[in-house]
């Protein structure tokens, strides 16, 4: 029957034009229409599209509002999905279909599953927003009348992307056509009046701006301060046949800059401070010296493949050192030697000897790190240099609350980079690790991403331009507590809790630095929120230093709560608060048009193949399946 189900709703998709789509296909918001085939659904038609985003500093704030329509004589049954980007996080949803409300609230995670099922008993449509993957989020929609339009509004907020000096933010608006082996699925056409989208951007950088720039869309831009504009398309509503894409660039200038913004929530007031690089080509006399100790696992869980990449990273790393660096090598397994016995300048007899050690090294044994974390901490690098541990491994290890308990107390002025190889690595000890060492980590997966990879990593960290700071902040609760160094390329993000006054210091090469922050009130919405994250990987993190449990759970608790936060243990549940007055059994499965990116060609909306029918390809498919099928039920 499910064979047969299937087949049917593929037939009925070449006849109407139509793609079906699985959830792990989305990557635009859709109202998804239920088939009869379980995880196999067809896109409502949108009818329109409105988009708010607010963006100060690196915090972006979004509000979605979209109107769906059941064109059909039926009511039929949806699922509403958002994709996010993977630092995203939705803290707001209300859903009107006709008189019907349906709201999300923030609950601990028992209670929301306890109104869910007490909404259930009681007749009303109830639902558990889900997190299918960690990029995208669905709630259900049950009992859309004939004719009925469904306006959803989302909000979400999300730290804008931060590379080589640009900011940069993407809206998915359109999704592309996926092909299945060698048969495309036919696509709707694309027109200017279908899913029509209206969009403003209220930006501000918190630093003068260079440069702002849409490589995707026709903008205007009304400048409203130095550092602020507002943006929006010079055709007021544009088609959703291309995702939206902004970059801007911040003006740096000889010296760091700095950049605050603030939000009342309650009676309490947050801020987050940003440090901007100086613009190291002005100025390359900034970059620091380093002492870098590069450590690299070859226990037996990294052979083969796996330890290719390894050495190839360590190969690079090793051969962009600079005469001014100072480095040194420990390979460990079930033990740890390095390959001098202290630090050594990276001239080129030096760098030579390394090279070829690194490619004699060979896999055996167990992962035993503590023992190569406890020899690299040995090392006593000059007051001067950027002291940097750049580990790469694939992390199999079972004692990771040893290690980050030994990090706590000994890592001083050290910081740690991880780098994790292969498929599986054990991504959980090395981003808390890297953490731990105010670092960043960089997953490798494949032989072919080392290169690009690690150069980015490595162009970063060649160039610490600010080193040692400080942030003196009376009477506030501030995440992290221990500010990282500044990178060329890279802004440093401080949130604080009730500050009235800040000041910061550091070191640019041999000299001292100095700034003081004005943090005047202000309503800029999001910085409470990202407070409360950044503090709640703090109240995660205590987990390795004996904190209790249950102590860990209700702080965690609390702040989902206080902020309308998703966490391990607070949910958002959605409740419809009047009844559909429909009778969800007359609810059926229909099929609706999508919408086809710009540049996708075809005659009523089919895809052609290379050389090929798409509609008489895929029906010569079918058949030969029905064929299949058969025989194989009959021989």
């Amino acid at each position: 029957m499910r064979f047969a189900a299937l087949l049917l709703l593929l037939l009925a998709t070449v006849a109407s034009a139509q793609e079906p789509v699985t959830l792990d296909q989305v990557q635009h918001p859709a109202l998804l229409l239920k088939t009869q085939v379980p995880g196999v659904y067809l896109e409502a038609p949108t009818v329109s599209t409105d988009i708010g985003l607010s963006v100060r500093g690196i915090v972006a704030r979004g509000v979605v509002k979209q109107r769906f329509q059941n064109t059909t004589a039926h009511c039929v049954e949806a699922i509403y999905a958002f994709p996010l980007a993977e630092n995203a996080a939705v803290d707001t949803m209300r859903m009107r279909i006709g008189e019907r409300v349906i709201t999300g609230e923030i609950r601990e995670r028992a209670e929301a599953a306890k109104v869910y099922e007490q909404a259930r008993s009681e007749g009303r449509q109830a639902s558990l927003l889900e997190l299918q993957r960690p990029n995208l989020f669905t709630v259900s929609v049950a009992s859309l009348p004939a004719g009925a339009t469904a306006t959803i509004e989302v909000e979400y907020q999300q730290v804008v992307g931060y590379d080589d000096g640009h900011f940069s933010l993407r809206l998915p608006l359109a999704i592309a056509p996926r092909y299945k082996g060698t048969v495309p699925m036919v696509h709707a056409i694309a027109r200017e009046d279908r899913n029509p989208v209206t969009l403003t951007i209220d930006l501000d950088a918190g630093i003068a701006l260079a440069d702002v720039e849409s490589p995707t869309h026709d903008m205007e831009q009304t400048v409203l301060s130095a550092t602020r504009m507002q943006l929006v398309p010079r055709n007021v509503r544009i088609a959703s046949d291309r995702d939206f894409e902004l970059t801007w660039t911040p003006q740096l200038g000889a010296r760091p800059q700095s950049a605050s913004f603030s939000e009342v929530s309650g009676d309490q007031r947050y801020t987050l401070v940003m440090l901007f690089p100086p613009d190291v080509a002005a100025r390359p006399a900034a970059v620091l010296p380093r002492e870098t100790i590069f450590v690299l696992d070859t226990s037996g869980s990294m052979s083969g493949p796996s330890l290719v990449q390894a050495k190839q990273a360590l190969l690079t790393a090793v051969g962009r050192l600079r005469s001014s660096d100072r480095f040194n090598i420990i390979e460990f397994s079930t033990g740890a030697r390095r390959i001098f016995p202290r630090a050594r300048v990276a001239d080129a007899a030096t760098v030579k000897q390394a090279l070829a050690w690194v490619a004699g090294l060979e896999s055996t044994g167990g992962t035993e790190i503590l023992g190569a974390l406890q020899l690299a901490l040995e090392e006593q690098p000059s007051g001067d240099a950027i002291k940097q541990i750049i580990f790469i491994t694939d992390g199999q290890v079972g004692n990771e609350q040893e290690i980050f308990e030994f990090l706590r107390a000994n890592l001083a002025e050290w910081r740690i980079f991880t780098i994790g190889i292969g498929n599986a690595p054990n991504s959980y000890f090395m981003r808390n690790a890297a953490r731990l060492g105010r670092g960043s980590f960089t997953h490798i997966g494949d032989i072919s991403q080392v290169s690009a990879r690690m150069t980015a990593l490595l162009t970063k960290l060649e160039s610490p331009v600010l080193s040692d700071i400080a942030l003196s902040v009376p009477n506030a609760e501030m995440w992290p507590e221990r500010a990282p160094d500044l990178y060329a390329g890279e802004p440093l993000v401080v949130t604080m809790r009730t500050p009235v006054a800040a000041t910061a210091n550091g070191r640019i090469a041999a000299d001292g630095w100095k700034t003081s922050f004005e943090l005047a009130p202000g309503e800029s919405a999001g910085i409470a929120r990202l407070w409360a994250q950044q503090k709640l990987e703090a109240v995660r993190d205590r987990v390795f230093t004996g904190g209790k449990p249950d102590d860990i759970r209700r702080e965690i608790v609390t702040l989902g709560l206080a902020h309308h936060l998703v966490t391990e243990h607070t949910s958002l549940v959605a409740v419809d608060t009047t009844p559909a007055g429909v009778d969800p059994q007359s609810c059926k499965s229909e099929r609706v048009p999508l919408n086809l990116p710009a540049g996708w060609g075809g005659v009523d909306g089919a895809l052609p193949g290379t050389a090929t029918n798409a509609t008489l390809s895929l029906l010569a498919g079918l058949v030969l399946l029905v064929a299949a099928f058969a025989a194989r039920r009959f021989w």
